[in-house]
């Protein structure tokens, strides 16, 4: 398929087009694996796996999918995360607010302090309690940092460890 009719498939479907190994032209963006899916087989494209350098507008065709991403798969890699799934909210309760809330008392923290963390750990906690099956949120324990909820499976992924980007693609 010549690169206009590429064009052409990206712009008539709010898409992006990008450079694969500096030679060929990817179509990505997609909102789910089956939106890439359906694409692939209307216009007889194979739906690939494409990785770039952050920050690079080059990437590098890594092979044909036949899923998306497994994001979760990805997070449980890094020995720097612990995970919260569905019905993980009675565990984070122990784990993450109580258990941390009597470090501090201990420390004799200031009633700030304990608002601010309370107020921030439930917020958290409501996420976990509303996670579908298919969600998860990830706590990086380097900094404590909390994600935002993730879908175990997608068509973008960013590897922060290797500073790589991974997307569906289809060329």
């Amino acid at each position: 398929m010549t690169t206009q009719e590429l064009k052409n498939i990206a712009k008539q479907n709010g898409l992006e087009l990008v450079k694969v190994n500096n030679i060929d032209d990817a179509i990505c963006g997609f909102k789910s694996f089956s939106q890439a899916q359906e694409l692939a087989d209307k216009y007889n494209l194979n739906v690939v796996l494409i990785q770039a350098k952050q920050g690079s507008s080059n990437y590098e065709d890594k092979g044909s999918m036949t899923s998306a991403i497994d994001v979760f798969e990805q997070y449980k890699q890094n020995e720097n995360f612990i995970f919260f799934t569905k019905g993980d909210a009675e565990e984070f309760q122990e784990y993450e607010i109580n258990e941390i809330l009597e470090w501090m008392k201990e420390d004799e923290a200031s009633e700030s302090e304990i608002t601010t963390f309370l107020k921030d750990m439930n917020e958290v906690k409501a996420k976990i309690e509303s996670l579908t099956d298919n969600e998860f949120i990830a706590k990086d324990i380097r900094n404590e940092h909390f994600t935002d909820v993730l879908t175990k499976e997608d068509v973008n992924f960013y590897n922060e460890k290797n500073n790589v980007i991974s997307r569906i693609a289809l060329m």
